[in-house]
């Protein structure tokens, strides 16, 4: 949608800004053990928008019921922040997933994407030995078949249980280092695409070096994901409807400071409603689409 201004009696459109859409886990059903789930609804201001979550890769890892969209045992560090988990045992240390996220809205982009990865850490058995390291790779977000472009991990903790390497490129990974407890924010890392014009992003998720027994089993929970839609406009809008009566104001302006002017200084351009409703105006005129 567009805004029109005035100034100096020349019309000026401009982006109006767009309400931020959130996939709210907590709003939505997944069924237990699903791979992939098209979301419906979660943009009212775009009726036909949907997101489509999808996990490829190493699935038959997943443990009995997972994915499941839950707010337990992983919380993210608050009580009721429901997220995706994924609770696997991968067979060895080359294992691994992809989750895929797709922005349905007839080819056009969004932007400023984020969501939060929560439980990022690694694991030690009773012998002290290391049995799994969480690690995500793979972070990019796409266009269609345009060049991928990469994510910042923002938010960080205060005192993280992973490491972040080559942060805001393509090769970025987050690394667990220690354990994090199930009930702690300290595994959170927020992945945010920005002002990059994406309709899909994805990651993979897997382990990192350093794994000495196992891998045994290991989480991780996908928070909300957020986004700005950017979605062409589809015939008149308000903008248009505020350039008709910024037009019309000016026009009745302009014949008032001309005293015995002959013109009409009311209303008579295309914009006009009387003059709609009288039909004088021919079809093509009509028919003739807003400036966008």
């Amino acid at each position: 949608m567009a805004l029109a201004t005035a100034i100096g009696g020349l019309v000026v459109l401009g982006p109006l800004p767009a309400a931020a859409v959130v996939l709210d886990w907590s709003a939505v059903s997944w069924p237990s053990g699903s791979l992939s789930q098209t979301i419906t609804g979660v943009d009212p201001n775009n009726p036909g928008s949907s997101v489509t979550i999808s996990i490829s890769g190493d699935t038959s890892a997943f443990r009995s019921g997972y994915p499941v969209n839950a707010a337990a045992p992983i919380t993210g560090g608050t009580l009721g922040d429901t997220n995706l988990q994924l609770v696997l045992r991968f067979p060895n240390t080359a294992s691994n997933i992809t989750v895929s996220v797709q922005f349905n809205y007839g080819g056009a982009g969004v932007q400023d994407v984020q969501t939060t990865l929560f439980d990022i850490d690694n694991g030690k058995n009773k012998q002290g030995q290391v049995v799994y390291v969480d690690q995500i790779s793979g972070i990019q977000g796409q266009l269609s078949t345009n060049a991928p472009v990469a994510a910042t991990v923002t938010n960080l903790p205060g005192s993280p249980t992973y490491t972040v390497a080559n942060n805001g490129t393509l090769n970025a990974t987050i690394t667990g280092i220690k354990n994090n407890r199930d009930r702690s924010g300290n595994g959170n890392a927020t992945l945010d695409f920005g002002t990059n014009l994406i309709n899909q992003f994805s990651f993979t998720y897997g382990n990192g070096s350093g794994v000495q027994a196992g891998p045994n089993q290991q989480a991780i929970g996908v928070f909300d994901i957020s986004w700005l839609p950017v979605v062409p406009e589809k015939g008149p809008s308000a903008a248009a409807i505020i350039l008709c009566a910024l037009a019309v104001t000016w026009r009745a302006g302009r014949g008032r400071r001309q005293p015995g002017s002959s013109r009409d200084p009311g209303c008579g351009g295309a914009c006009c409603p009387s003059r709609r409703a009288r039909g004088r105006l021919p079809v093509a005129e009509l028919k003739r689409p807003y400036a966008q």
